[in-house]
């Protein structure tokens, strides 16, 4: 199911006014509790919080490459992935219930239809839910491999683009407060080569499009890493 599809069908329900059919579809799900979402912006601006960009401020703050090393990194990978997986199972719900509701709309079948598409917006907020909670544990694991390292890094492995772009933006912004009104300042971005991607690499390309949109001069050190200066 297209993302337009999908649009399509929220603005169906949103303009469905049956008063009678909307008490009795509540009813029908009431057994079903909606997740509380937080919005990317708020759920993936803090997950670096607490051992990236307070790094510099407190030397005592820094783990010891002991402890990294010694970090449980396939606990939190396996944890990212479960979610992923949970993530795809109810994308997979979602559209078969478009599915059904788009039958069901075309046969005239309007208190179904909106019956399928309210419980097709469950599984929608669900894996959207999964997918921030995988998006958090992969930027935190995949990040303190770089506390040691001298450059300020932000690592974008294994992200959506669209996680990884709401992460880069936050990263940014805290990067431009922690400079001087006449200093400049160089970050590190991780973009990866696309090597898990089925083409060409999305993630690098999106960040690439989105320092051109901002003005932001960067310079690529090697294919999936690049030097940016604010």
């Amino acid at each position: 199911m297209r993302s337009s599809d999908w649009g399509k069908m929220l603005l169906y329900l949103n303009t469905y006014d049956s008063k009678a059919d909307e008490v009795n579809l509540t009813s029908q799900l009431r057994s079903s509790s909606k997740p509380q979402l937080t919005s990317p912006q708020s759920s993936l601006a803090i997950i670096l919080s607490d051992f990236h960009f307070n790094m510099s401020d407190a030397d005592a703050e820094i783990h010891t490459g002991a402890e990294i090393m010694n970090y449980n990194f396939m606990s939190e990978r396996a944890e990212s992935q479960a979610l992923r997986c949970k993530a795809l199972e109810h994308r997979r719900e979602r559209d078969d219930l478009l599915a059904r509701c788009l039958d069901a709309h075309s046969q005239g079948l309007f208190l179904a239809s909106a019956y399928y598409s309210k419980l097709a917006g469950l599984h929608h907020d669900a894996m959207t839910m999964a997918n921030q909670q995988a998006a958090a544990i992969i930027a935190s694991f995949v990040n303190k491999r770089h506390l040691l390292t001298p450059e300020t890094t932000l690592d974008l492995h294994y992200l959506h683009v669209g996680e990884a772009l709401t992460l880069l933006g936050d990263f940014l912004e805290r990067e431009k407060r922690r400079k001087g009104p006449e200093e400049e300042r160089q970050v590190v971005i991780v973009t990866g080569r696309g090597a898990h991607s089925n083409g060409p690499a999305k993630v690098k390309d999106a960040v690439v499009k989105f320092l051109e949109q901002k003005r932001i001069r960067y310079t690529e050190q090697n294919p999936g890493r690049l030097a940016v200066t604010l």
